[in-house]
């Protein structure tokens, strides 16, 4: 039998909200996998997935810095313990000295970045008490560069497109703050993805609408997986400037090439250890 630590079960509480209990035994069924724990919470309606589930609890800033021909942009997260730290000048003032040098020095790589200021960061945590994190480094490259940072530095997000006004992708990178999509076009899902969410979707359906017919499933398994796509895919949601139409029918209208997007939340797992140097 597979041991299930407090650990495990605080992080599957973390990201499902349910109870301790519940979550140890979605563990144990499981195997230990928190994945499946998740496909198995979901399929049994215990609680609604939400993208905002996969979060730690950390604080800290978002910055961004981009060039002044608008054509190279760094992304950058840093973190702390509290609240009070992360909106200190010296703590802004740090990570202002951070992100301006990964700019000039055209520094890629977090490693690096990390060595180079760790004397610094050092000094700072024990200033403060507390420890602090360089967490996440991105940086974009394009055509045009815009960004927008929301929420007391909480949010940020980095845009590259081609036929675009400064202005106007300010507005796309507010909204993707807000509606957090996760790829541009639906065609950008990876084939895993959507299988894995038919199946769940499909499982949902079974246990829920087992009475109708399979023509009848099969038709409300179509519209949940259409809303599941609408919801992580740019161009297919409403943008929120102007509701009545969708992101992609505005960019088509203004013949806007939208190339990528990088929106760091505070708090957010995105493949980053939560343990980080």
């Amino acid at each position: 039998m597979v041991s299930i630590n407090a650990s495990l079960i605080k992080e599957l509480r973390n990201r499902t909200g349910i109870g301790i209990i519940e979550c140890k035994k979605a563990l144990i069924e499981s195997q230990g996998d928190i994945q499946i724990a998740i496909d198995n919470i979901r399929k049994s309606n215990q609680f609604k997935f939400d993208k905002k589930s996969y979060r730690v609890a950390n604080e800290g800033i978002i910055l961004i810095k981009i060039d002044n021909h608008n054509k190279y942009g760094v992304i950058l997260e840093i973190n702390c313990e509290t609240d009070f730290v992360s909106q200190s000048i010296n703590f802004k003032k740090f990570g202002n000295k951070i992100i301006s040098t990964a700019l000039y020095e055209k520094i890629t790589q977090l490693e690096l970045l990390q060595s180079k200021f760790e004397e610094e960061k050092n000094l700072l945590s024990a200033q403060f008490g507390e420890r602090i994190d360089i967490r996440r480094l991105s940086i974009l490259q394009g055509n045009l560069i815009g960004s927008y940072i929301h929420n007391n530095n909480r949010i940020g997000v980095i845009l590259s497109a081609k036929n675009a006004e400064i202005e106007f992708l300010k507005h796309l990178s507010m909204h993707i703050a807000a509606s957090n999509p996760i790829y541009i076009n639906s065609k950008d899902i990876p084939k895993d993805i959507i299988e894995h969410e038919y199946q769940i979707q499909h499982d949902i359906t079974m246990q829920s609408q087992s009475s109708v017919k399979e023509e009848v499933r099969k038709k409300i398994i179509e519209g949940r997986m259409r809303k599941f796509i609408e919801e992580i895919t740019l161009t297919h949601q409403k943008f929120i400037l102007n509701p009545q139409k969708t992101v992609g029918q505005i960019i088509h209208e203004q013949n806007v090439e939208i190339h990528h997007f990088i929106r760091f939340e505070i708090g957010q797992y995105n493949n980053i250890e939560k343990d980080s140097i």
